[in-house]
């Protein structure tokens, strides 16, 4: 064969395969409170010296309850990676109470009927368990080509460093501008040979302000790559918990059991209320700048059942500019409009391009729709689960039942893609999928008992953005 033909296949080679690695495939990934090594032996000691306080203002002394806020400041809460049934109320034994203090006490032996999985406090062998899992999760997402994944709830670039694959990068919130001191924060990682070329990060910190004398929530993380060969702007979020499909200004006080659970309720709604506009934000000054963008993460929020309703109780049109200001006196974030639902309020299309798709799990051929199928068992129909091997209590309708609970949340992890980026991108870009947590050499969802450790309640979904 003549040599320029020889050039000329490796050529084409080169230019197949770039073109197949080129590929931008986004996923976004709460790992649950992950911590590197020093952070825990931190954690577990100081926890331990001030007897693992759940609410340091419980503390009676007043000298050492000040004490302990000042030194558990930016460390995760004393209660967390606990391993028992959330809520407590949910346990299946009615006399649970009697049992090591339930649930009040600092923490519980392993045999506690109330024991879900086990508690990751008592030593780093016991954390490295959670830790291994994640490991395993994270080369089934480089393997399955993912090159841009956004995480939540890290402490630092260290915590992530520990479960990704050698040649792998990361970028955290931890210590850039406008980012809190808190322990939930969030990172972009992704191969050293990225196509994607993730760069420019930083913390979209307005986001972690929601009203005066307010706990700081976590940051945005606001960072540039590369999707079909162009720029796009990528804004990772982790929303505030708790408003998940209540009116984000009016909870229906109906919809709980307890004046407690209202008030409870009402004031993580809140919260949230004062972070739309801020995201809203965002999204209008990148359609101002005619920039394609991807909006990720955790959300806290069930957008899917907001598809098809409107913005605000009062019937105002979203494209009408929302006010909001913080009321010092009741502690509450007052808006022009009660904005009811995130969805529509963020993806109103003004300015020109401020709207969104929203990744789903089916797509649309023809009239029907087909359920796509990406890295989980047949049998779990595409549905994050991560099964208890505990028994729980589950209302249906007045009666209590028993019943065996999935300790992942699911319907709250959304990929958003612009109306820009999505007129060049296949119908295939819109279609997200999930990986589950499996064991080695099984194919069903991974089934967690009271010896072995939870690796998140989340599962990582997934995106291939392609044109």
């Amino acid at each position: 064969m003549q040599r320029w033909k020889v050039y000329a296949i490796a050529i084409a080679i080169g230019m197949m395969s770039s073109a197949v690695s080129a590929q931008t495939v986004v996923a976004t990934w709460n790992v649950a409170w992950l911590m590197a090594k020093p952070t825990y032996e931190t954690w577990t000691s100081t926890c331990k010296r001030f007897g693992w306080p759940s609410d340091v203002s419980k503390i009676s002394d007043a000298s050492l309850r000040d004490k302990a806020r000042e030194e558990l400041k930016g460390l995760p809460y004393c209660n967390v990676h606990n391993g028992m049934m959330f809520p407590p109320d949910s346990c299946l034994i009615e006399d649970a109470s009697k049992i090591e203090g339930w649930p009040d006490a600092p923490r519980y032996g392993p045999n506690h009927p109330c024991r879900v999985s086990l508690d990751l406090s008592g030593g780093w062998s016991q954390y490295d368990i959670k830790l291994q899992h994640l490991r395993k999760m994270a080369a089934e997402l480089a393997k399955g080509k993912i090159n841009v994944l956004v995480l939540q709830e890290v402490f630092d670039e260290d915590a992530v460093r520990q479960i990704l694959p050698p040649n792998w990068e990361v970028s955290s919130t931890k210590g850039l501008t406008g980012s809190p001191e808190i322990p939930q924060q969030l990172a972009v990682a992704y191969p050293k040979d990225n196509p994607a070329r993730v760069r420019n990060v930083h913390a979209y910190g307005e986001l972690s302000s929601v009203g005066p004398g307010r706990h700081p929530v976590r940051p945005g993380l606001d960072f540039t790559a590369d999707v079909a060969g162009k720029p796009v702007r990528f804004l990772g979020v982790h929303l505030k918990a708790g408003c998940r499909s209540a009116d984000i200004t009016n909870p229906l006080k109906r919809d709980y059991h307890s004046a407690e659970d209202f008030e409870r309720q009402q004031a993580e709604c809140n919260a949230m209320l004062a972070q739309v506009p801020v995201l809203e934000r965002w999204v209008d000054e990148r359609a101002a700048a005619k920039e394609e963008f991807v909006v990720l993460g955790d959300f806290n929020r069930n957008l899917q059942g907001e598809d098809s309703k409107t913005a605000r109780s009062d019937n105002t049109d979203p494209k009408t500019p929302l006010k909001c200001s913080f009321n010092a006196r009741d502690g509450k974030t007052e808006c022009s409009s009660p904005v009811e639902r995130l969805m529509p309020e963020i993806s109103d299309g003004d300015p020109a391009g401020a709207s969104f798709i929203r990744s789903i799990f089916t797509t649309k051929q023809g009239t029907e729709l087909k359920m796509v199928r990406g890295q989980y068992p047949e049998n779990s129909r595409g549905a994050c689960v991560l099964k208890s091997s505990g028994r729980y209590k589950r209302e249906d309708g007045k009666k209590i039942v028993e019943a065996v609970a999935s300790l992942a949340h699911d319907g709250i992890d959304h990929i958003l893609v612009s109306a820009a980026l999505a007129q060049r991108l296949k119908k295939t870009s819109f279609v997200m999928s999930r990986y589950n947590y499996r064991r080695i050499g099984e194919n069903t969802p991974m089934v967690v008992t009271p010896q072995d450790a939870v690796p998140s309640d989340h599962c990582p979904h997934f995106v291939a953005l392609d044109q």
